[in-house]
């Protein structure tokens, strides 16, 4: 028995070590700072709000589902999503990522995701350029004449699963675009960022929607009030938004110490 103490007593202290040589949390994202995710592993004609806040959309045509990058995805051929005008997706700052697998088919700028009233008012947009097939993001201010756009480097309109994000905040005036994983384009933003009550739509161009001439999948939406830094895109890329939440390896050991603790 004093063995035994003596054991469970060097555990201890070895725990206790490693637990405050270990960082806070690991490379992922925090969930407090999701707005919404929408993963299309639903069925019907509504893409669900996996995130419980609320924010589900409308489909609007054909709302079939395939397999997709992680479990299934949305296949789009004519059709498109609205998610209705709430404030809270309103946002200074903020994260968009998601996975595509596209052809498109339309003549210069196909929509992917919008906030946008209109082409001068966008808030967060991002599309194909089909002229180049690489991606885009968007920023439009209409009182100030002005709108910024930044592109991607790898060309993803071939057929196949690619997976993209862009970032922004107000306070540091710099929008990014990232292509599988990487930071392939920044750029300063020289306006004010503006807000709108437009419909937040995906695989369509501003609030009264409508598909912008894309066909193919779409799948594993995350949009965040924050911007999340490159190693935390890069995990969201290679994890999936399901396997990519920030956990915290000291709560993760005191689990396992108190499992040791009271072990018989």
């Amino acid at each position: 028995m004093g063995m035994y103490k003596f054991s469970i007593s060097l555990l201890s202290c070895f725990i206790i070590c490693l637990c405050l040589s270990l960082p806070s949390f690991s490379a992922g994202y925090d969930e407090k700072t999701v707005v919404g995710q929408w993963l299309f592993d639903d069925e019907g004609e509504n893409a669900i709000d996996s995130s419980g806040n609320g924010h589900d959309g409308q489909i609007k045509g054909g709302n079939n589902r395939v397999d997709g990058k992680f479990g299934t995805a949305l296949q789009v051929s004519g059709n498109w999503v609205m998610v209705p005008p709430d404030d809270k997706l309103k946002l200074t700052a903020y994260t968009v990522t998601l996975w595509l697998n596209t052809k498109s088919g339309c003549a210069d700028w196909c929509g992917i995701l919008s906030k946008s009233m209109d082409n001068p008012t966008r808030t967060y947009c991002m599309y194909i350029d089909a002229r180049t097939g690489v991606a885009g993001m968007s920023i439009g201010n209409k009182k100030a004449g002005k709108w910024s756009d930044v592109s991607g480097k790898t060309q993803i309109n071939k057929g196949k699963w690619t997976h993209v994000a862009i970032s922004y905040d107000e306070k540091e005036q710099v929008q990014r675009i990232y292509t599988n994983g990487i930071l392939e384009g920044e750029a300063e933003v020289k306006h004010d960022l503006p807000q709108n009550d437009a419909n937040l739509v995906f695989m369509a161009w501003h609030h009264p929607g409508g598909n912008a001439g894309i066909t193919g999948m779409l799948d594993e939406i995350g949009l965040f009030n924050t911007v999340l830094d490159d190693a935390v895109i890069k995990t969201i890329h290679d994890k999936g938004l399901g396997e990519s939440m920030a956990v915290d390896p000291k709560a993760k050991l005191a689990t396992k110490w108190s499992k040791i603790k009271n072990s018989p």
